[in-house]
């Protein structure tokens, strides 16, 4: 129930709304000197008049400030071919910008009841739905929006098509005489004023207005998104998700720094038992060439020993086998020849004459 006043209240308040941002849009345009004078010139209504930009720019602000009640005549004095002329003479003329200033006041007047009320209604939707305000705006705005899309849907497709009748039924709602009806002959504001320039003035009108509307269609648009209940589960199941992540990214970040600890720690122990393997070869390597230098030495001096023991045995085994040699060499002259019987020679013993030399080096043997 509360759900329901929230959101027509804010439909309402949404209606009040877009007329404001329509009215406040057509007043941009009327008074934009820069955009009349731009219709003028590009309609080439000045040479038609044989009036110069200036004046009719000027004529066509009489008319807006007479509107909005800041003069009260519409009579302006230009140039027409050279002579100073009143520009609006036709008792016509002022009879009808009377009516239309009374229409044009009265619905500014409507403006500013409207968007005192829009300001009330708005707040009563948001006080009676406190808690979704945000939400119950955005439905009344978008129900609100289809409503005038559809009507002004229709009367721009009308007003594109068919200006002339439009135009026509507009004048014969909104005045109960027939003083809109100028005579093209004589009176200027009709010749200043045709259908194409107020063509113009609705469809710059409706460009201003369409786009504020579509930027608080956008706002209630993102509003219901953003409030509701699949958004907020969106929302927090991202949170989750981004926690998630997180912690992964830093139990990652965390094993990936264990891991590259543990390489650098396995790299080190490997290092080290490289070292070691190569201090143990040195020292391995160091004694085994102490020990084949030792052996060298010892195979050195066991020759030298060899050497000397040789030499030794060579200096002894000299003078016994000079003396053998002599004893050798030593014989029994012969007899002298006689007639007399000569005895036999006396034998001496080999082995009586033979010394026993112990000859290890079989040096003696030779």
């Amino acid at each position: 129930m509360k759900k329901g006043l929230s959101i027509a209240l804010a439909m309402l308040a949404s209606l009040l709304l877009i007329f404001v941002i329509a009215f406040v849009a057509l007043q941009q345009v009327i008074t934009d000197e820069t955009f009349i004078n731009n219709q003028f010139t590009k309609l080439e209504i000045a040479d038609s008049m044989g009036m110069n930009s200036a004046d009719l720019v000027s004529s066509m602000m009489v008319l807006v400030h007479y509107m909005e009640g800041d003069v009260d005549t519409i009579d302006i004095i230009v140039s027409v071919d050279g002579q100073k002329i009143p520009m609006f003479e036709l008792e016509q003329e002022q009879k009808h910008m009377a009516d239309v200033r009374d229409i044009y006041q009265g619905v500014r007047q409507y403006c500013d009841t409207a968007a005192l009320a829009m300001l009330v209604f708005f707040i009563l939707a948001a006080l009676i739905n406190l808690r979704k305000a945000a939400q119950s705006l955005a439905q009344g705005f978008l129900f609100s929006f289809f409503v005038v899309l559809v009507l002004f849907g229709f009367i721009g497709t009308w007003a594109a098509m068919d200006f002339s009748s439009f135009w026509t039924f507009f004048h014969e709602a909104l005045f109960w005489n027939d003083l809109w009806l100028f005579d093209a002959t004589e009176s200027r504001m009709i010749n200043m004023l045709p259908e194409q320039v107020f063509s113009d003035i609705i469809a710059r009108t409706g460009l201003y207005a369409g786009l504020v509307i579509a930027a608080f269609l956008l706002l209630s648009v993102f509003t219901l998104v953003f409030s509701s209940e699949r958004y907020k589960q969106s929302r927090i199941l991202a949170k989750q998700k981004n926690k998630q992540r997180l912690s992964y990214r830093e139990n990652h970040a965390e094993i990936i720094a264990q891991r590259r600890r543990e390489a650098e720690k396995a790299k080190r122990l490997s290092e080290n038992a490289a070292a070691r393997a190569a201090a143990r070869s040195r020292t391995e390597q160091k004694r085994l060439a102490e020990k084949k230098a030792m052996a060298a030495a010892s195979r050195v001096q066991e020759k030298a020993s060899a050497r000397h023991a040789a030499s030794e045995v060579a200096s002894i085994s000299s003078p016994v086998r000079h003396k053998a040699s002599t004893v050798k060499k030593t014989r029994v002259p012969p007899p002298a020849t006689s007639k007399h019987k000569q005895s036999p020679p006396i034998q001496t013993s080999k082995k009586k004459t033979r010394t026993k030399v112990v000859d290890d080096t079989g040096f003696l043997d030779e």
